[in-house]
C-alpha cells in the first residue's frame, strides 16, 4: 500500500475556495457551534455533498483524481506520526489495561467478525474482499466522538481507553489492510504465497526504516535541545523534515510508507519521552488541517456516489460494523476487566469509524486493479457516514446520561472505571478545541 499515483481531472481552484470559506467558518464560529446538536464532521460532509450536487464543473472534485490521492496519503502519514508519538509506552505495558485488551483482543476480533458478517450478507463477494472491507472499517476515529473523550462526566480510565485505541488501532490495521490489497489485486496474477512475500517485504522494511529514523531522529534531537544548538520552534519543523526523510527513505527502498510513519512516531517516543510533547505542534496542526479537507472531499466525492447506488445490503453491512462487530469484540476483549456492563456498552457504542477508514478508500478507489471496487468503497463509505451522524448525534447526551449512571452508584461501591491512569497528551482537534 505504497502511494501511488494515478492520473484524472483536477481539483479546480473553486474548490479550494469553498473549503477555504468553510474552515474560516469553523474556526470564526468554534463557540457557538459547539451549543449545537452538530459536529464539525456532520457539516463538513454536507458542505461537499452540496458541492457534489451542485454540479459545477468549477467546484468539482474528481474521485480519481492526483490530488484526492496524495491528500488521502500525506493525511495518513501525519496523523499515523502524530497519533504513534503521543502515545505513553506506559498504556500497553500492563496486559491488563484497557487499552491492550481493546487492540491485542478487541481489534482482530472486530476484523475477523466484519469479513464473516460483510461475507455473509453479501454472498458475491470473496473472502479477500470481504476482509478488505472489514480492516478498512476495524480502526476507529476518537475525534467523530470528540464530546466523549473530552467530557469530565466520563471517567478519566474510559477517556483514555477510547483515545489510546483510536490513536494506535490505524496504524496497526495498516500492513493488514495492505496485504488484502494486494490479495484481491494480485488475486488472479499472482500465488498468494508470492504476493504475502511482496507485503511482508513491504511492511519489514516500513518497520526498519521507520524504527531507525523515529529513534535516531529522537536522540540527536535530544543531544541538540540540551546543548542549546536549537531552539523549540525549530525543533518543530526539524520534526515534520525527519517524518518526511523517514517516509521517502522507505517508499524509496521498497517499504510501506504508512507503516515507517506509525513506526518512527513510536520510536521518536521512545527515544525522547514527553520531550516530544513540544515538538509535534506543527504536525499536529497539518494533520487536523488535512483531517477537515478529507471529510469535505468524502462529501464531495464517495458520499454522492454512493448513495444513488444505495441497496438494502450495503445498509446491513454498515450496520453491522457500528454495532453487533464492534460491541461484540469489545464486550469480549473486556471480559473480567472488572468494568461495569454499561461502561462496556459505552465503549462497545462509541467506536466511530472516521478518517483513517475514509483514507483507506480514498487509497482503494485508485487501484483499478480491484475488482468490485465501487461495492467495496460503497460499504465503507456508507458506514463511516452513518458514523459521522449517529455517533456525532448521541456523544453528548449518551455521555451524561453515562455520568448519571455513574453518580446514582451506591456511595460505597469503588469502581473499577475510576482508577487512575497514565497521563497522556491529546490530539488537538482544530474542528472542535476553543
Amino acid at each position: 500500500m505504497a502511494p501511488g499515483h494515478n492520473g484524472g481531472e483536477r481539483v479546480t481552484l473553486g474548490a479550494l475556495a469553498v473549503i477555504a470559506v468553510f474552515i474560516i467558518a469553523l474556526a470564526l464560529a468554534a463557540n457557538p457551534m459547539s451549543r449545537l446538536p452538530v459536529t464539525p464532521p456532520m457539516l463538513a460532509v454536507l458542505v461537499g455533498l452540496g458541492m457534489f450536487g451542485l454540479g459545477n464543473e468549477h467546484i468539482s472534485i474528481t474521485l480519481g483524481s492526483e490530488e484526492v490521492l496524495l491528500l488521502a496519503e500525506v493525511t495518513l502519514i501525519v496523523l499515523l506520526f502524530s497519533d504513534a508519538s503521543r502515545i505513553s509506552p506506559d498504556s500497553l505495558r500492563d496486559t491488563r489495561s484497557l487499552p491492550f485488551r481493546l487492540l491485542l483482543v478487541g481489534l482482530p476480533l472486530t476484523a475477523f467478525a466484519g469479513t464473516a458478517s460483510i461475507a455473509w450478507i453479501l454472498t458475491d463477494l470473496s473472502w479477500t474482499q470481504a476482509g478488505l472491507v472489514a480492516a478498512m472499517l476495524t480502526p476507529t476515529d476518537a475525534a467523530l466522538g470528540q464530546a466523549v473523550v473530552s467530557s469530565p462526566v466520563v471517567p478519566a480510565r474510559v477517556r483514555h481507553a477510547l483515545e489510546v485505541e483510536s490513536g494506535l488501532n490505524d496504524g496497526l490495521i495498516v500492513p493488514v489492510v495492505g496485504v488484502f490489497i494486494a490479495l484481491v489485486e494480485g488475486a488472479e496474477l499472482e500465488s498468494n504465497g508470492a504476493i504475502a512475500l511482496e507485503a511482508f517485504g513491504e511492511v519489514t522494511i516500513g518497520l526498519v526504516v521507520g524504527a531507525v529514523g523515529g529513534f535516531g531522529f529522537g536522540k540527536l534531537a535530544t543531544v541538540a535541545l540540551d546543548r542549546s544548538m536549537t531552539s523549540l520552534p525549530r525543533m518543530r519543523l526539524a520534526a515534520l523534515a525527519a517524518l518526511g526523510a523517514t517516509v521517502g527513505l522507505a517508499i524509496s527502498g521498497g517499504g510501506n510508507g504508512f507503516i515507517a510513519a506509525f513506526v518512527a512516531g513510536m520510536a521518536l517516543r521512545l527515544a525522547a519521552g514527553e520531550r516530544t510533547e513540544g515538538w509535534l505542534s506543527l504536525p499536529d496542526n497539518l494533520g487536523q488541517l488535512g483531517a477537515i479537507v478529507a471529510f469535505v472531499v468524502f462529501g464531495a466525492t464517495m458520499v454522492g456516489s454512493s448513495l444513488g447506488s444505495l441497496n438494502w445490503a450495503v445498509v446491513l453491512c454498515a450496520l453491522a460494523m457500528l454495532t453487533v462487530v464492534r460491541m461484540g469484540p469489545v464486550a469480549i476483549a473486556l471480559f473480567g476487566s472488572g468494568l461495569q456492563r454499561p461502561t462496556i456498552a459505552f465503549i462497545g457504542w462509541f467506536g466511530p469509524r472516521g478518517l483513517a477508514s475514509i483514507l483507506f478508500a480514498l487509497t482503494l478507489s485508485t487501484e483499478a486493479m480491484v475488482d468490485e471496487r465501487e461495492q467495496l468503497v460503497s460499504i465503507v463509505t456508507i458506514t463511516v457516514l452513518g458514523s459521522i451522524f449517529l455517533h456525532g448525534v448521541t456523544a453528548v447526551p449518551l455521555s451524561n446520561r453515562y455520568g448519571t449512571w455513574l453518580r446514582a452508584h451506591p456511595a460505597g461501591d469503588v469502581l473499577d472505571e475510576h482508577r487512575e491512569v497514565p497521563v497522556q497528551r491529546t490530539r488537538p482537534n482544530l474542528m472542535t478545541d476553543t
